[in-house]
């Protein structure tokens, strides 16, 4: 049996204030985390429980590397940080307490403490543009260090100790794509992996593989694995079809990788 969150998730798009042409970030929309059992044996759901009970956004939930908890982000400060929910205890604490937004809280492997998305200056699509984004902060919350010097970065995760997937956001004025590249945080160097990728990011369970949405054919998304070196991804997997008239932006593409 595992614990696992249910959560829902947006990249914010571009909009603007009294038709001028002067773009503006979006508020962030009001999401809650909440928390159930998974019994994978009897495929079996328990109840969930709404775990962040707060008027606002509340997102992006990571587990602890032993399952204690997990932290997700919470806007309740004014700015987004990151908060720790423990399962025993049922109790939250805050984190991170910063000017700015903190996003896609990650521990690290070697439990020296967690890696964000931080977001200093957003731009119209909601990611940094200005600033590195890609940090570590300490278990206390206090920022650590940049890990990378690239900017623009909407979503990340970890490949290796030394690479990492990156998301990163598109210029819609320029009409440039979102990006899959994986990343060397020793050299900066980067490798294309996909030009149509959606915002779930994940490494296959034989640690091979950098896992992601493949948006390429826009009617017909799927979860494809692609290795560093390959010209192609594989396909392992259909993302689930909704109704027929279901817009884009609702349809499903998140999705996790269980112990097993």
């Amino acid at each position: 049996i595992m614990t696992f969150c249910l959560l829902a998730s947006c990249l914010n798009s571009l909009a603007y204030a009294d038709d001028k042409p002067t773009p503006v970030v979006p508020a962030p929309p009001e999401f809650e985390v909440f928390l159930a059992t998974l019994d994978i044996a009897k495929g079996q759901v328990g109840t969930p429980i709404n775990i962040s009970n707060h008027l606002g956004y509340d997102n992006q939930p990571a587990f602890l590397l032993d399952s204690s908890g997990l932290y997700f982000v919470s806007d309740r400060t004014g700015s987004t940080d990151v908060y720790l929910y423990d399962i025993k205890s049922k109790k939250t604490k805050q984190v991170t307490k910063t000017v700015e937004g903190e996003f896609s809280p990650t521990p690290l492997a070697n439990g020296n403490g967690f890696s964000v998305i931080r977001v200093a200056t957003p731009n119209a699509q909601g990611a940094d543009s200005t600033n590195p984004p890609v940090w570590r902060y300490n278990n206390d919350g206090t920022p650590g260090e940049s890990l990378l010097d690239i900017v623009g970065i909407g979503y990340h995760a970890w490949f290796d100790d030394d690479h990492l997937a990156l998301f990163v956001v598109g210029d819609q004025e320029k009409n440039t794509p979102h990006t899959l590249v994986l990343a060397d945080r020793t050299t900066n160097e980067t490798v294309l992996l996909s030009d149509a990728p959606g915002r779930q990011l994940g490494r296959t369970p034989d640690g091979k593989r950098v896992s992601f949405v493949d948006k390429s054919d826009p009617d017909h998304w799927v979860v494809a694995a692609i290795a560093p070196g390959e010209d192609q991804a594989t396909v392992l997997v259909d993302t689930p079809q909704g109704a027929v008239d279901e817009q884009e932006q609702d349809r499903s593409e998140d999705y996790c990788w269980l112990p097993d």
